[in-house]
């Protein structure tokens, strides 16, 4: 006969007898990711890094975080102290969508940031002569 007790949410059974296998799943725990930008918005062809940390009250994840910009992946960088860093400078103008996918490790599940939109500026700069005339004489000019 086994005897069952639940205390709290807990349940435990008397202790096997010796010889007896004893199979006990642990769940990965759930870290958190926080995604951040260097600047925003930036200019087109500026480099901007994106910081991605990797966190848990349970110790420290390790691993690899990828980054995407939508669908698009932009790179991987290692986690070192639970921080993740990936420099570009090749996006495109206009608003992306960008993310950071934590690959998970022996302890830790893996998980996605919640998006952040990063901003590019296009840059342009025109150039015009203009002259300016006073009367029938060009301003600041020698006639």
């Amino acid at each position: 006969m086994v005897r069952e007790t639940c205390i709290r949410g807990i349940t435990s059974k008397p202790a096997p007898t010796p010889g007896t296998t004893v199979q006990v799943t642990v769940g990965l725990i759930a870290p958190t990711v926080a995604l951040a930008s260097s600047v925003n918005p930036v200019l087109m062809k500026a480099a901007v890094t994106f910081t991605a940390t990797v966190s848990s009250s349970s110790g420290t994840p390790t691993g690899s975080v990828s980054f995407y910009d939508g669908t698009t992946l932009l790179g991987s960088a290692t986690l070192a102290q639970g921080v993740a860093t990936y420099t570009t400078s090749t996006l495109a103008a206009g608003a992306h969508s960008i993310t950071a996918v934590y690959a998970g490790d022996s302890n830790f599940s893996s998980l996605t940031s919640s998006a952040h939109t990063e901003t590019l500026n296009d840059f342009s700069l025109s150039v015009c002569n203009q002259q300016h005339y006073v009367g029938d004489r060009l301003a600041g000019g020698n006639g």
